[in-house]
């Protein structure tokens, strides 16, 4: 057994510590957030999310963004889905750091279900924008960790995993 431990944080300490030589963010790359968004301004659940970026070069990338909400009020209960683009100015970037600001158009389908005589009608614009500027940390030159502060209606704090290919 303590053989095996050792094998297994050996193997592990090896992938954490692989040589980055390069900046976080260039050309070419292409990374996926996956994560969670919390405290939306209108937007009381917790919104899970992916998005996709490409590099254009080492300060743009654009990509899409895909995201799932879900919570209850009263007697209703609201579903949210959100497909979007975004794009990303690149700056500071070192090799294991990847600071970004950035903009995202999209589309939510919002609905809900229950019934409540004493609310009124529900009125959503299916189209948004959103600003917001976040931090990717390498733990190794393909997996990290990312915090992302939003001005949007779905969350204000997103954070999670981020993945390089």
């Amino acid at each position: 057994m303590k053989k095996k431990s050792i094998v297994i944080v050996t193997v592990f300490l090896a992938f954490s510590f692989t040589a980055f030589g390069q900046k976080a963010f260039k050309a070419n790359d292409n990374t996926i957030n996956v994560g969670a968004g919390f405290l939306g301004i209108s937007w009381k659940g917790v919104n899970y999310s992916a998005n996709y970026e490409h590099g254009f070069n080492d300060r743009w990338g654009a990509g899409l963004h895909f995201g799932y909400s879900q919570y209850k009020k009263n007697s209703y209960t609201y579903t949210a889905v959100l497909v979007g683009v975004r794009g990303n100015y690149h700056f500071f970037t070192t090799e294991k750091t990847d600071p970004y600001i950035g903009a995202e158009l999209g589309y939510a389908s919002i609905s809900h279900t229950g019934h409540n005589s004493s609310v009124s009608a529900h009125d959503y614009s299916p189209v948004g924008i959103g600003f917001y500027g976040g931090i990717r940390q390498y733990l190794t030159p393909a997996v990290g960790i990312y915090g992302e502060l939003h001005l949007s209606t779905f969350s204000i704090i997103a954070a999670g995993f981020t993945f390089k290919f």
